[in-house]
């Protein structure tokens, strides 16, 4: 997850009334107890509880603003304002102005550098926490024709190209692909008839049936959100990360890459894999990032003639399951504009919102 730091000027003022505020908005809803480090509160979007919004300040005084979403809500836009005083929100008439504020695309943590001055500063930060939040479009129905275009040649950053013959208007042109079993091979010569179904699916029984290991499909995520030549070198390519996507969704087999079609630089693959593990474990792509759309053509229910298949597994004599690396498009008719819950800005039409945070 991408990280945007940020450094607020803080200066020094105690814990006493802000003689800039009038006294009903010093009443103001706190997300932390005075002396506690951390606090939590609801995003909300009118009457509609769409997730929470935490805060919480380590030893080194950075201050982490972290947005958790209820399911099937995805982030689309964040913008934030803290400040020392009320009357330092920027305005726009009556309504506190968003467009002024710290914004950053789908940013679900955001990291503050707090620079007070003086280590032993006290005092309230008025913060308001707004997001913009979106459903995706829903994934096409039925099967698409899939033809792969071309397979991995060195340097690419994908493992092969893949193209739909009748696909919608979101799923034209050719797109990077990766094999999702590293003990298959895939018949690149024909075309196949293959289901789509989102990598962050909520159907976990279904994910686990497909890929060996569906919890690394997050650390899968994170990688393909990662520029590979700024991470882990100019020498990164296609074939490395699909070295680092057995590693981390394949059980069976323990690939070691015999079926790689290029060549693979195993201390690469282990950077990809530890950073993807240390980073990229919670990693859930938001509105505009990327995203792994799994290709598969549904369980097969009998073994072929050399018996190599399960009964009932997605394996498929000629067509492996494969992924390919989509953006995530969120339905601009569903937006909502949601607050980190506290205390209503006074005269705000749109019910801005914004809380405490009290450092000791």
């Amino acid at each position: 997850m991408k990280k945007l730091s940020v450094v607020f000027a803080l200066f020094l003022f105690s814990c006493q009334n802000d003689p800039s505020v009038s006294p009903d908005l010093e009443n103001l809803t706190l997300i932390n107890v005075c002396g506690e480090n951390s606090g939590e509160t609801t995003l909300v979007s009118g009457d509609m509880d769409l997730g929470k919004v935490k805060m919480k300040m380590n030893q080194s005084r950075i201050l982490n603003l972290d947005y958790s979403l209820l399911s099937p809500y995805l982030l689309k836009s964040v913008a934030y304002n803290i400040s020392t005083k009320i009357s330092e929100v920027p305005l726009s008439g009556d309504e506190p102005n968003v467009s002024a504020f710290k914004y950053s695309e789908n940013d679900i943590e955001i990291l503050a550098d707090v620079i007070t001055g003086n280590e032993s500063y006290k005092g309230k930060l008025y913060v308001f926490a707004f997001a913009e939040i979106a459903l995706r479009k829903p994934l096409p129905s039925g099967s698409l024709e899939a033809t792969v275009t071309r397979t991995h040649t060195q340097s690419a950053q994908g493992y092969f190209q893949i193209a739909f013959n009748n696909a919608p208007n979101d799923f034209q042109g050719e797109f990077t692909g990766f094999c999702l079993q590293g003990d298959q091979n895939m018949d690149a010569s024909k075309m196949h008839n293959v289901n789509l179904l989102s990598s962050n699916s909520t159907d976990l029984v279904l994910l686990n049936k497909i890929v060996d290991n569906a919890a690394g499909l997050n650390a899968v995520n994170w990688i393909i959100n990662q520029d590979a030549r700024k991470k882990w070198g100019n020498d990164a390519d296609g074939a490395d990360i699909q070295m680092a996507i057995w590693k981390l969704i394949e059980r069976t087999g323990n690939p070691t890459g015999s079926l790689i079609a290029g060549f693979f630089d195993a201390a690469i693959v282990s950077k990809i894999v530890l950073d993807a593990t240390t980073h990229g474990t919670k990693f859930k792509p938001q509105c505009g990032q990327k995203e792994l759309i799994i290709l598969h053509k549904g369980p097969i229910y009998s073994k072929d003639a050399s018996g190599n298949y399960n009964s009932g597994n997605y394996s498929n004599p000629n067509f492996q399951v494969a992924g390919i690396v989509a953006e995530v498009t969120c339905d601009e008719s569903s937006i909502k504009k949601a607050w980190g819950k506290g205390t209503i800005y006074p005269g705000s039409a749109e019910n801005a919102q914004y809380f405490g945070y009290c450092l000791q």
